[in-house]
Order: structure tokens, then C-alpha cells, then sequence
């Protein structure tokens, strides 16, 4: 009964729509396992993929519910010459359970990578077979702008251009030798101060002038009111924050919350005056705007206290400005990387629980060594594969290291992923157009 019932219904098209209608179909009895998560709120529905009984699963059951992903390659063409021949099933095998129906094993990238001018002769992709065995040196991805989007592959190899250009000064074997000095006395900073990992701990939260750097150097611009700073990240903001400060001065009285030390000069108030006569507030004006250049120079141009301690700034041409309200000064942007290596994953949370290679705690130095010898932003200080390959093996099983295979540190095809910097993902040119009744 649990044979012939079944193959009756389902090779009757009144019968299998009708018995598709049931909670338990006859055929459901030949289910050969669970259906991952995604695919669970319709596993009682054999002929939304089984569209015709005893084939495998036809690509267009598939693309009825998935038009809007993605391909695998951005190329429309080259998509086809390399996954023309492939039905879905061959990779994403259902009746498998877990969370997605995606084949984890290392075969089904090798398949292709083994071999990759095999597939397509103009690659410049290396091959890659076992992490252990067959595996290419590491690339970090770089910027070089000038546009966001202007990013380079470099190896270690590549001496010349293995340097990160990031338009911001800072020297860490400064910041982390112990006993640092700051204002609030003697102190030594260790890596997670200013490297916060965000949650889930894959990746850190960017660094942040105002909450990592602000104690040790301030943003004053007024000598004798050292209280008086002007916010980090906007040069037009500050500009005018510092014009501001003065005309107040110059033009009312100081504000409120300024220190008087006596050098201020505040206006001497004409108490005779109801207000200031044309006359006196054009000379305020002229005074405040003089003492606002004085005080933007300081902090813009100041090697050793001002922004170009920690940034490239430029004075613009005076042609080039349009008013006394236009700043003075460009500051470069910063190119500050979430990742150095966007195609691939990496867990810093789940490594923090292992030892290394002297059977130490792994700690951030373990890694990351030379840092501390680093006197320049440009610096890098990213590990090899040959230190990875000290805890983590390839597809074979080997009881004294990790098994890592493709899946480990590597989503399938998988394009703009996670860019280098904060830029918005653009679509695959390869990718089938989203429909209102696509379901992902």
C-alpha cells in the first residue's frame, strides 16, 4: 500500500492535485528527509518542486520562486558557458536538513578552481584545490582611490605595493608602548581600546575621534579658553563654529559657558548705548573675522597640535572660495577598511578561545606581531596563510589541526558580499531582475 497508493496518485494528475490538498499526501511516506529552513513552510507540498514524478527537479521549478537572485557571476555570458549544463540540484541538494540547501563540502568549489583555465582561459584567478596543499597566498584588497570604488589586489610578494593608503597619521608603536603618557597620567593601551568588535564578533566597529581619541587630543582653537573645542568631521562645521566664537564675542559678549582667563578681550559694553552703532558692530565684524583666521590656522595648520597631526590638510586658494563663510581648508577623507579581505570570512571571536603555536592564548598579538613596531598608518600587519595553516588543515581529516574547507572562510559566489569601505553594494550585471512575487 505505501508503494502502489502513492505511484497511483501521483501518475494521476486529478488525484495529485486533489491529494495535495491533504495534510499527510499519500506520497509523503517516500520523503528521503527534512527540507531545510527556508524551504520547511511547504514541505507538505511535494509537486511545487516535484513538478513531474520520478525526474529530478526541473531549474524552472527553482527560478518560479527565486527570479529576483542573483547570479553566479556578474557576466550574463559567462554565467551561462559555466552553469549552463548545471541544474540547481547538483549543488543545492535538498531532503538534507540544516539551514540552508547549499553543499558545504570542498568538491563543489574544486570541481572548477582545481582546473579554472580549464574553464575559462582568460582568468586571472589562481587555482585552488586544499587549503593545505593547493591554495594561493592571501590578497588583501586595497585602496587607491581617487574614487571610492578604487580598490587593487596586492600579495605580500608585491612589496611595492603592499602598503595600505589610508590619508590618516598615526603611528601604533607610539600608541601601544606601556607607560603612554596622556592627560589623565601614565597608561598602556592594548589593541580592543580603539578595536571594539561589533556583535557577533566578525568584524570591529570603525574607530571614532570622539570616543577613542578625544582624551589625549583635544579639538581647542582658543589658547586661553582651552575648553572651547570644535566638533571632529566636518571642516565646514568647525569653521563656522570658530566665527562664531568670536563674533559672539566681538558683537555680544562671550557666551556663556566660556572661561574668562582675562585674555579673552571681551567688548567693553557702552552703557550709555541702547546698541552697537553701524560703525562699532563693521569693526567687531572685522576683529572677529581676523581672530577667526588667527584661530583657524592653529587648528588646521598646526603640524603638532592642529588636524595635521593626524590628517592631510590643504590650504585653498583664495579664488577658490566663495566668501569669508567658506572654509580655508580640505581635509583629505580617510579610507579607514572594514575588511582587508571582502571574498573571504573570518571569525575573530571564535579564535579568541585557542592557543597558538606555543600553546599560549591567542591574543591579538599572536597575529597581528609587527604591529607594534609599526610607526605608520601605511603599515600592515595582516598574517599570512602560512599562519593560518599552523592550526587549520585542508579537506582531510588530520586529528592535530582544524578541518577547513571552501565553505570555511568562503561564501559561494557570493558578489558584494561586504565592500572594503561604507559604499552602497551594486547589483551583479548577471542577475536576474527582481519581480513582485519573487520570494528569496
Amino acid at each position: 500500500m505505501l508503494l502502489i497508493l502513492p505511484i497511483v496518485v501521483v501518475m494521476t494528475p486529478p488525484l495529485r492535485a486533489a491529494a495535495a490538498k491533504l495534510k499527510v499526501p499519500p506520497d509523503l511516506v517516500w520523503n528521503s528527509g527534512p527540507l531545510s529552513a527556508r524551504h520547511q513552510e511547504f514541505a507538505h507540498q511535494c509537486a511545487d518542486c516535484h513538478v513531474l514524478p520520478f525526474l529530478h527537479v526541473r531549474d524552472s521549478a527553482c527560478l518560479a520562486c527565486h527570479k529576483g537572485d542573483p547570479a553566479h557571476v556578474r557576466d550574463a555570458a559567462l554565467q551561462k558557458k559555466l552553469f549552463g549544463g548545471t541544474r540547481c540540484g547538483e549543488c543545492h541538494a535538498e531532503h538534507q536538513g540544516g539551514e540552508r540547501p547549499v553543499r558545504t563540502d570542498s568538491g563543489l568549489c574544486t570541481q572548477c578552481h582545481a582546473d579554472l583555465k580549464a574553464r575559462l582561459a582568460t582568468t586571472k584567478l589562481e587555482n585552488a584545490a586544499d587549503f593545505v596543499r593547493a591554495h594561493p597566498e592571501f590578497k588583501l584588497t586595497l585602496w587607491r582611490g581617487p574614487s571610492d570604488e578604487d580598490y587593487i589586489r596586492v600579495a605580500p610578494t608585491d612589496v611595492a605595493n603592499y602598503r595600505q593608503q589610508t590619508r590618516l597619521k598615526f603611528p601604533h608603536d607610539v600608541h601601544l608602548k606601556p607607560g603612554l603618557r596622556t592627560p589623565n597620567g601614565r597608561v598602556t593601551l592594548t589593541c580592543d581600546r580603539c578595536h571594539v568588535p561589533e556583535p557577533g564578533g566578525k568584524t570591529f566597529k570603525p574607530a571614532d575621534m570622539n570616543h577613542d581619541c578625544i582624551e589625549c587630543h583635544k579639538l581647542n582653537f582658543e589658547p586661553y579658553d582651552p575648553t572651547r573645542q570644535v566638533d571632529h568631521g566636518s571642516a565646514r562645521k568647525a569653521w563656522l563654529t570658530i566665527q562664531d566664537f568670536y563674533a559672539n564675542i566681538e558683537l555680544k559678549d562671550a557666551p556663556v559657558d566660556t572661561v574668562d582667563t582675562g585674555e579673552i578681550q571681551r567688548r567693553i559694553p557702552n552703557p550709555s548705548a541702547k546698541a552697537m552703532t553701524e560703525a562699532e558692530r563693521l569693526q567687531g565684524r572685522v576683529r572677529a573675522q581676523a581672530r577667526a583666521d588667527t584661530a583657524g590656522a592653529y587648528l588646521f595648520e598646526n603640524p603638532k597640535n592642529g588636524c595635521p597631526y593626524c590628517h592631510d590638510v590643504t590650504r585653498r586658494p583664495e579664488e577658490a572660495r566663495q566668501g569669508a563663510n567658506d572654509v580655508p581648508w580640505e581635509i583629505a577623507s580617510v579610507h579607514l577598511p572594514r575588511t582587508f579581505m571582502p571574498k573571504g570570512r573570518f571569525d575573530h571571536e571564535r579564535h579568541r578561545t585557542g592557543k597558538d603555536k606555543t600553546g599560549n592564548p591567542i591574543s591579538c598579538a599572536s597575529c597581528h606581531e609587527s604591529v607594534l613596531r609599526s610607526k605608520s598608518s601605511a603599515d600592515l600587519s595582516i598574517p599570512g596563510i602560512e599562519s593560518c595553516r599552523v592550526c587549520h588543515g585542508g579537506n582531510t581529516q588530520v586529528a592535530t589541526v582544524v578541518p577547513t574547507s571552501c565553505e570555511s572562510c568562503h561564501r559561494y559566489h557570493r558578489e558584494g558580499a561586504m565592500k572594503p569601505v561604507h559604499a552602497a553594494p551594486t547589483p551583479p550585471s548577471g542577475a536576474i531582475p527582481a519581480t513582485k512575487d519573487a520570494t528569496p
